[in-house]
């Protein structure tokens, strides 16, 4: 019995100093101050990307952030470069998730271990700029009223790995949205761009704001509502924070959640200020559609405020013109402005009250400005017209994307129709081919040849001269 109570106390005496410097070291490992950004991404089976994304953000200007990595699920390769760069930065923390719970629930994982007093969004297929963090917090701290800003983005080519991407434009920034833009606008599309969004996590702690975890997809869009709904203040940019990988590669299912959880979004934030029916939540809205809900929000607004009301009242002066009936909605390089029928016979801009005569074809209108050149627009999905030089409409089918472009009759800059940022100049070498040379330096020229269909396939890349 002696010596059972002997080796207890001896023991008890060894075990005394060894909790104690356990606690010392548990005590000066968590009292590190927290560090200023948690930047959360999400990974899934990015071998061949996700070395670019964490590349990215280690090489930031601003060392003041930790990086969560959430795995969710992913293959063995993708896990042992994951343990790679985590061994070689200790601000990198690594979450795994035991089997794939998808997208939503990743971000949210990733943003309850956050620690930062604002959190950044990244995915693991795109690459920031290297001051993305530097512009970005040098906004936020200029705006102390925001409680979520975003920055502008471009499209990437998949294989590309270079630093070329990571050069600044200029330093500081430059305002693109103050708050007043995006709270109203969200309502008829998406337009926040997630992948280079910084918020306040104490905003979306205050407000249990949270990524829905059952939607597959459009989970940003469910996210940025609830800043809405929770009176948060909105904003941008104009500088490029991020390069983003577009494809079409997902499952069909995942597309088809994406459209179904977007018109779901549009119908709870439409949904705030009158009784919502179907034929208002739609994919495109026509300008006059978006105008009517527009008047709509205004008048449930002043009965039951959702927003300060001057955010609407400025977002309907801007967009909508007494009688939008019969206006046309032009959007130009330079300008974007209502045109409506003047009481002698020609039409006018309601801005500027330019005139000019109109000629209204099939999917086109020609103006002929009194004190300006000839400019022709072309209908566009959401019912507006937008401006292209003229020349001859093709159809270009790629490997990643559809669209229309103009060849212009002289060699001048064009754009691809639903990505104007996407602009070329489009050389018709024969009757049935065409080069297009693309203002992006990293993108090659490519050759399209015409089928039986009358559209243009991609058929190769050229060798940029």
């Amino acid at each position: 019995m002696m010596i059972k109570t002997r080796l207890f106390k001896i023991t008890i005496f060894c075990l005394i100093p060894f909790i104690c410097f356990s606690s010392i070291y548990f005590h000066w490992r968590h009292s590190d101050p927290p560090p200023l950004v948690s930047v959360v991404m999400p990974v899934y089976n990015r071998p061949d990307l996700v070395g670019r994304a964490i590349t990215s953000i280690l090489n930031q200007t601003m060392d003041n952030f930790e990086l969560i990595i959430v795995d969710d699920g992913s293959d063995t390769l993708t896990k042992s470069i994951l343990k790679q760069y985590a061994k070689q930065d200790d601000r990198i923390r690594l979450i795994y998730n035991p089997k794939n719970q998808g997208i939503a629930y990743s971000r949210q994982r990733g943003a309850d271990a956050a620690r930062g007093e604002y959190i950044a969004v990244m995915d693991s297929d795109d690459w920031s700029v290297p001051d993305r963090f530097e512009k970005s917090l040098a906004f936020m701290r200029d705006h102390p009223e925001v409680d979520v800003m975003t920055g502008r983005i471009q499209a990437i080519p998949k294989d590309v790995f270079i630093p070329d991407y990571s050069v600044s434009e200029k330093k500081g920034y430059t305002v693109d949205k103050l708050p007043g833009f995006y709270e109203v606008e969200q309502t008829f599309a998406n337009l926040f761009w997630n992948v280079s969004a910084l918020y306040k996590r104490s905003f979306t702690l205050k407000n249990k704001i949270r990524y829905n975890d059952r939607l597959l997809s459009a989970e940003d869009y469910d996210f940025w509502r609830q800043f809405v709904l929770f009176g948060g203040r909105m904003a941008s940019i104009k500088d490029t924070l991020a390069y983003v990988r577009f494809h079409s590669s997902n499952s069909k299912e995942y597309y088809t959640a994406m459209s179904k959880n977007a018109l779901d979004v549009k119908r709870k934030m439409l949904s705030q200020f009158f009784l919502c029916k179907d034929e208002d939540v739609k994919y495109v809205y026509s300008q006059k559609e978006k105008c009517a809900l527009l008047r709509k929000m205004l008048d449930g607004n002043l009965k039951n405020p959702k927003l300060p009301h001057h955010y609407l009242e400025n977002r309907f002066a801007a967009q909508c013109p007494v009688d939008f009936e019969t206006a046309l909605y032009l959007k130009h390089p330079f300008w974007s402005d209502f045109l409506v029928e003047s009481k002698d016979g020609k039409w006018q801009r309601l801005r500027t009250k330019d005139k000019g005569q109109v000629v209204i074809e099939d999917d086109k209108i020609t103006i002929v400005w009194d004190s300006w050149p000839k400019e022709t627009f072309y209908l566009q999905n959401d019912g507006s017209y937008q401006f292209y030089p003229e020349g001859e409409k093709i159809r270009l089918e790629h490997p990643y994307w559809s669209d229309s472009i103009i060849v212009p009759t002289k060699r001048q800059k064009t754009c691809r129709f639903s990505l104007p940022d996407a602009c070329a100049i489009v050389n018709k070498v024969s009757k049935d081919k065409v080069i297009v040379e693309w203002e992006n330096q990293q993108w090659n020229p490519e050759v399209f040849q015409r089928n039986q269909n009358g559209i243009y396939e991609f058929i190769q890349e050229m060798p940029r001269k």
